[in-house]
């Protein structure tokens, strides 16, 4: 009896546990990029109150959430059978073993071209939330992909420009991070600020 008790409180505290963090990454989702946007047009004065945010954009974010979270497990699903089936015909079949290797490599890289391109069409849509608060979380998402179109690149390469200050974090047990994540949080910030001033502009 004390087992299967046991056994219920470790369930019940796990499932907890992954609530709670759900639910901060929700959060996080448009709470961390209001401060940066206040950041911004405060002129570096924002405070802690520009962390929280409306309940209708939480409800967008948890909604956006969702539905990253649906396509990814929904591809990541796809690839595996893809790749299962590769090495299926492997085992099963006359075909050699650099061939099976060569296809679930193709795949597996594929999938990750394909996601990195998803998820830079879509970086925009927490500060979309966040700034218009009229629309719907599709509406939100469309409307990243359009500020995106021609500028995936351009964005890319800014992420790729913070790997030596990643690098130089880990060495620091960690710690650089502190200083990191601001900064590139920040930079990411202007980028959706200078695309949504040029975007009004035009």
């Amino acid at each position: 009896m004390s087992t299967v008790l046991s056994l219920f409180q470790d369930e019940t505290s796990s499932i907890i546990t992954f609530i709670l963090v759900f639910g901060l990454g929700v959060w996080a989702t448009v709470g961390l990029p209001n401060f940066y946007l206040m950041f911004i047009e405060k002129i570096g004065n924002a405070s802690f109150s520009d962390l929280l945010v409306s309940m209708s954009k939480l409800v967008k974010s948890l909604i956006f959430t969702i539905i990253i979270s649906l396509v990814v497990f929904v591809s990541t699903f796809i690839v595996m059978f893809v790749v299962g089936g590769a090495i299926a015909s492997f085992i099963f079949t006359d075909i050699t073993l650099g061939l099976g290797a060569i296809i679930g490599i193709l795949v597996i890289c594929l999938f990750i071209i394909a996601l990195t391109i998803f998820d830079l069409a879509l970086v925009l849509t927490p500060y979309i939330i966040i700034e218009h608060e009229h629309l719907s979380t599709i509406e939100a998402m469309s409307l990243s992909i359009k500020m995106m179109k021609g500028n995936k690149w351009r964005y890319f390469v800014i992420q790729l420009s913070f790997i030596g200050w990643a690098i130089l974090a880990i060495l620091t047990l960690g710690i650089g991070y502190l200083w990191l994540i601001p900064y590139v949080s920040l930079t990411q910030a202007n980028f959706y600020r200078d695309l949504s001033f040029n975007s009004i502009n035009n």
